[in-house]
């Protein structure tokens, strides 16, 4: 008997009582080297309010630069990340529903996958694809030449798990011209901020109102979404920018500014 992926999701859009936020942030740092990391500081700081939020951010300490008469070398940019989970307080006995991953190979990427709740009134784990989806999208990034792009890492992800479920996902990836790539299933979102404004930010893809893009196994869901039909993406950072990626239960409850204020006031 087929599964229903077009199903509202079981938290809702809006509102504390429902909500559980996952976040990933990186910092974009000076590298001349591979061996040579500008030193960053992790911060994670989150809102002690009655919305179920999660931030992160990260600062990064800038390198001189070396008077020289040639023209000037582009100095490579590295992500330095870390990640948190904060889950509805009625879901931390579980764990919550969402997954992430951060790994520097390469240049640096990240991922947040957000599993739908509604799948546990049938008896499914609603965290086991969403995690399953990240553990295979981490494996590719960490074991490959870093060539593939957000989408492929999605791609071969989604190929790679067969768990029941379905679940919203993000994908970005640093590229050695300083490119962030983006790849966006769904509702989970990115922001780019930069002296403390938002520069750069993601849409949410829905089917229609609160029924988001979702992945699942096509065996299992021969309807589910793909990330050939994803949204992507492609920013150019600058060194020291703050790239905080999460699932809906932080966008949903946090302005952007909000956001650029948290994560500036960390950095000082």
């Amino acid at each position: 008997q087929q599964q229903h992926i077009d199903r509202s999701r079981s938290n809702g859009t809006n509102g504390a009582a429902a909500s559980a936020a996952t976040a990933a942030a990186a910092t974009a740092a000076l590298s001349e080297e591979d061996d040579i990391l500008a030193r960053a500081q992790h911060l994670l700081d989150h809102s002690h309010s009655t919305h179920s939020t999660a931030t992160a951010a990260a600062a990064a300490a800038s390198r001189s630069a070396v008077t020289t008469l040639a023209p000037p070398r582009q100095q490579a940019l590295r992500l330095r990340s870390a990640g948190y989970l904060l889950p509805h307080p009625s879901k931390r006995a579980t764990g919550g529903e969402d997954a992430f991953f951060v790994t520097g190979v390469g240049y640096g990427c990240v991922g947040i996958a957000d599993g739908v709740g509604s799948w546990a009134d049938e008896g499914i784990d609603a965290a086991a694809y969403a995690k399953g989806l990240m553990h295979a999208a981490a494996d590719i990034c960490e074991s490959s030449s870093g060539s593939e792009s957000s989408q492929d890492v999605l791609t071969y992800a989604q190929a790679c798990t067969d768990a029941p479920g379905s679940c919203t996902a993000l994908v970005a990836r640093l590229q050695p011209n300083r490119v962030l790539d983006v790849c966006v299933v769904g509702d989970t979102g990115l922001r780019v901020i930069r002296e403390n404004r938002v520069v750069f930010e993601t849409e949410v893809q829905e089917h229609a109102f609160n029924l988001p893009f979702q992945l699942a196994c096509p065996d299992i869901i021969p309807e589910a979404d793909t990330p050939e039909t994803a949204l992507s993406y492609a920013t150019t950072l600058q060194p020291g920018d703050i790239v905080v990626a999460g699932s809906d239960g932080l966008f949903d409850n946090m302005w952007d500014q909000q956001l650029a204020n948290i994560v500036t006031r960390s950095m000082r």
